[in-house]
C-alpha cells in the first residue's frame, strides 16, 4: 500500500496539536457551540453557523483530513447547500461529473439509467470526489473564518455532563486532561460516536446481508465516470463496483465470501488479485497500484432522537444508511445545514429552543425515506437467501430483454426531500391545480438574469433569512409593499422584458419558464426557509396580506407554541 503522504495530486497536511489556556486543568473561555468531529459534517455545521455569526470551537481527535475515498459522491442538493457556503464551484472545479450508470450480468449490460440532465440547473446531477478533498476544501474554508471557528486537532474527548447551564466536556491533548464548558454540543463524531457512547444511546434498525471490501486504486485509463456494476461474473457470483474519481484514482468494491473473516479478506495478498483479475475482466490495461483498502456492510440505524437537552446529534453520529445511492454524506450535509440556521437563531434569540424539536423529527423523516430506499437497494445488491439471490438473477436475466424489468435495478439516487409535514409549514388555501413547488420542498432551479446578468433562482436566497418569492400577476405593473421585517428579504421576480427591483437586485424571468412553473395569471408568493424548503405559499401575490407573512415566519421559526415568545418577538 502506498505511504506517502501524497496521492494523485493530494498532499496531506499534519496539523499541530495546541493546547488552550488552562487554569487547575480548566479552561477559562466558555464556548457557545462545540462541535466534536471536523469531518465534512462537522466542518460544514461549523461553516454554517459562522455565516450566520454564530462562534463555535470544533474538537478533532485526528490530526490529518482522513485517508482513502470513502464518501465519495456529492448530489446536486449538497452542491446548492455547499454554494451557500462558499464552496461549491471549488467542489465542482475538482469533480467528476456523472450522469449515467450500467449493470451487467454474466457480462451482458441489462441496465442503463440516466441521470437528470436539465439545462436550468446550475449543478450536475452528481459529481465524484474523494473525501480528502471535500474535508479539504471544507478545511481550507473554515481557516478563512478563524475569527468565528476555532479547530483543535489531536483533542479526544473523553466525557461529557449535562448540568442546568449548558455541558462539560473532559477533553485530552498530548497528554493533558482539561475541562470546557459549553452552551450547546454537537455530536458530528460519526457511526462511532463516543458521544454517543458517552450519553448512553444506541442506534436502532436493521444490518442488511453481506460484507464490501473497498479498494482505491491508481490507474491510467480513459473510461468515464459513470456507475458502473457486474452481477454473477466468471470471476466471482456477488456484485462489483468501479468508479472513476479525479487524479485517476478508480474505486472499486465487491462482495466479501461469507465464510471469510474481515482480517483474512481486507488482507493485501488476497485482495490484489481479485483486483487484477477484475481489470483483466473488464478490459482495463493501463499500469495501477492500490492506495487504501478498506471495507463496509450496509446498516440502515437511526437515534429515536436527535436532541437531548444540550446535545445533538448530525450525520452518522445520528443515524447511517446503506452506501448504495450515496446518501450517507449527502444526508449528512442537509442534516448540518437544517441545523445550522435554527440553532444560530436559537442562539441570537430570533427563536425559541422549541424549533430544535424540527430539526430532530424532519431529520428523521429524512432517514426513514434515505433508509427506505437505500435498504431495498441493499436487499437487491446483496440478497440474505439462496430463494432471493434466485429472484434477483431472474430479474437481471429478464432485464436484458424487457426493459420495464430494469427499473428493479435501479439504485435509486438520493434526492431532495420534502417536509410536507412539517410543523414549521403554514398551511394555506392554494387552487387544486395550483402549479410551484409545494409546502416543505426545495426549489427547482430555473436560470435567471440579475441586473441583467446570467444567475440562477437559488443563488437568490439569502441563507441568513426568510426569503418572500414574489411573482406578480399577469396585469400588475409593480410589486405590491410588503411591510419590513427583520427576518425577512423579498425578491420579486419580473417577466419577461420587464425586470423588477428587489432585495437582491433587478430580476428578471427572461423566457417566462419560472412564471410558468411557479405562478398562475394571479401571481404567487412563496416564503422560503434560510435552508432552502418552502414553508408558506400563497397563489394571488396582489392579495395578500402582511400580517399573514409576519405569523408565517413566526411559525417557521418556531414560536407558533411558545405563546409567550411569539408576543414577544412580535
Amino acid at each position: 500500500m502506498q505511504q506517502e503522504n501524497v496521492i494523485g495530486e493530494f498532499r496531506y497536511q499534519q496539523y499541530a496539536v495546541k493546547l488552550p489556556s488552562l487554569h487547575d486543568n480548566r479552561e477559562q473561555r466558555r464556548h457557545r457551540v462545540v462541535i466534536v468531529g471536523d469531518g465534512p459534517v462537522g466542518l460544514s455545521l461549523a461553516l454554517a453557523l459562522a455565516k450566520q455569526g454564530i462562534a463555535s470551537l470544533v474538537v478533532e481527535n485526528d490530526t490529518q483530513v482522513c485517508t482513502g475515498s470513502r464518501a465519495a459522491c456529492i448530489s446536486r442538493r449538497s452542491l446548492e447547500i455547499l454554494d451557500k457556503l462558499g464552496l461549491a464551484d471549488t467542489f465542482v472545479g475538482k469533480g467528476l461529473a456523472w450522469t449515467r450508470g450500467r449493470s451487467f450480468y454474466q457480462g451482458e449490460m441489462v441496465m442503463q439509467f440516466d441521470m437528470l440532465v436539465d439545462d436550468n440547473q446550475q449543478f450536475p446531477a452528481m459529481i465524484n470526489l474523494q473525501q480528502y478533498y471535500i474535508e479539504q476544501f471544507l478545511l481550507d474554508e473554515v481557516l478563512r473564518h478563524e475569527d468565528l471557528i476555532e479547530l483543535r486537532w489531536g483533542t479526544e474527548l473523553q466525557s461529557l455532563v449535562h448540568h442546568d447551564e449548558g455541558v462539560t466536556l473532559s477533553l485530552n491533548a498530548v497528554g493533558v486532561d482539561y475541562q470546557s464548558e459549553a452552551d450547546w454540543v454537537i455530536a458530528c463524531d460519526g457511526g462511532r460516536s463516543r458521544v454517543r457512547e458517552q450519553m448512553g444511546l444506541h442506534l436502532q434498525g436493521d444490518v442488511h446481508h453481506g460484507r464490501f471490501a473497498i479498494i482505491d486504486i491508481e490507474l491510467e485509463s480513459e473510461t468515464p465516470a459513470e456507475r458502473r456494476v457486474w452481477f454473477e461474473t466468471a470471476l466471482r457470483p456477488g456484485p462489483m463496483w468501479m468508479h472513476r474519481q479525479p487524479d485517476n484514482i478508480w474505486r472499486i468494491d465487491y462482495l466479501l465470501e461469507d465464510g471469510v473473516s474481515d482480517e483474512e479478506g481486507l488482507k493485501p495478498e488476497n485482495v490484489l488479485p481479485v483486483v487484477e483479475s477484475f481489470l483483466d475482466m473488464v478490459g482495463e490495461k493501463g499500469k495501477w497500484r492500490p492506495i487504501w483498502i478498506s471495507m463496509y456492510n450496509a446498516k440502515a440505524l437511526s437515534l429515536d432522537n436527535y436532541h437531548h437537552d444540550r446535545v445533538l446529534f448530525v450525520g452518522d453520529a445520528a443515524h447511517v444508511v446503506p452506501i448504495f445511492g450515496v446518501r450517507g454524506l449527502n444526508g449528512g450535509l442537509d442534516d448540518a445545514y437544517n441545523l445550522g440556521w435554527k440553532l444560530a437563531y436559537v442562539l441570537k434569540g430570533l427563536a425559541p429552543p422549541s424549533l430544535l424539536a424540527s430539526y430532530s423529527s424532519e431529520r428523521q423523516k429524512a432517514w426513514r425515506e434515505n433508509a427506505g430506499q437505500a435498504s431495498r437497494s441493499a436487499e437487491f445488491m446483496c440478497p440474505a437467501t439462496p430463494s432471493g439471490s434466485t429472484l434477483r438473477n431472474a430479474v437481471l436475466s429478464l432485464a436484458a430483454r424487457h426493459p420495464q424489468f430494469s427499473t428493479l435495478i435501479n439504485p435509486r439516487q438520493t434526492h431532495s426531500i420534502c417536509y410536507a409535514d412539517s410543523p414549521l409549514n403554514t398551511p394555506s388555501v392554494t387552487a387544486p391545480a395550483a402549479v410551484g413547488p409545494k409546502l416543505g420542498a426545495v426549489l427547482p432551479e430555473f436560470p435567471l438574469l440579475l441586473n441583467g446578468e446570467p444567475t440562477h433562482l437559488t443563488r437568490l436566497l439569502d441563507a441568513r433569512l426568510f426569503t418572500l418569492l414574489r411573482f406578480p400577476a399577469q396585469d400588475a405593473t409593480s410589486a405590491v409593499e410588503i411591510s419590513d421585517h427583520p427576518l425577512l428579504r423579498v425578491v420579486t421576480l419580473g417577466r419577461p422584458g420587464q425586470p423588477q427591483a428587489g432585495a437582491a437586485g433587478w430580476v428578471e424571468d427572461p423566457d417566462g419558464q419560472v412564471h410558468a412553473a411557479y405562478s398562475g395569471p394571479a401571481g404567487a408568493l412563496y416564503l422560503i426557509r434560510p435552508d432552502g424548503h418552502v414553508c408558506w405559499r400563497w397563489t394571488q401575490s396582489d392579495d395578500v396580506d402582511s400580517a399573514a407573512i409576519e405569523q408565517a415566519i413566526l411559525r417557521a421559526s418556531g414560536w407558533q407554541n411558545d405563546n409567550q415568545g411569539a408576543k414577544d418577538a412580535g
